[in-house]
């Protein structure tokens, strides 16, 4: 193999990065911000403040300050767990919503501006070998 998939992989991550953000600027927030926002909407609800931070490589420190401030900016909501009453379960106020919708608005046209480039059967698998190494990284 020529290049490291890992590698490409890291590069697409800053190129991204960087295309987000005047969306991020807009928005008032921060990539690690937009990170956890991002991760309590995909979670819906469904994940504890820890599994988070977990998923996320955080410590529960700097998600718990991350939290708190995100909840002061009214973008976040921190509520007991229908399971464990001891946890702590987050969700997206509406604000918070806006403000992830729009930055990921700009992160699907930044998609289609750079798929447009590419044929059907280009993104198709290209699409295929990233589900394949997600699904294998999940596994390490």
């Amino acid at each position: 193999m020529s290049e490291s998939l890992i590698s490409l992989a890291c590069q697409i991550n800053d190129l991204i990065s960087v295309a987000l953000r005047p969306a991020l600027d807009e928005q008032g927030i921060t990539s690690a911000s937009f990170a956890i926002l991002s991760s309590v909407k995909a979670a819906d609800g469904r994940e504890t403040q820890a599994e988070i931070g977990r998923r996320l490589g955080l410590s529960r420190a700097t998600v718990s300050e991350a939290v708190t401030a995100l909840v002061a900016q009214d973008l976040m909501l921190r509520k007991p767990s229908d399971l464990d009453g001891r946890a702590v379960t987050l969700v997206l106020t509406g604000k918070g919503h806006q403000k992830v919708n729009a930055v990921m608005k700009r992160m699907q046209e930044a998609e289609a501006e750079v798929t447009a480039r590419l044929m059907e059967r280009e993104v198709t698998s290209t699409a295929k070998v990233l589900k394949k190494l997600i699904y294998g990284l999940e596994r390490l």
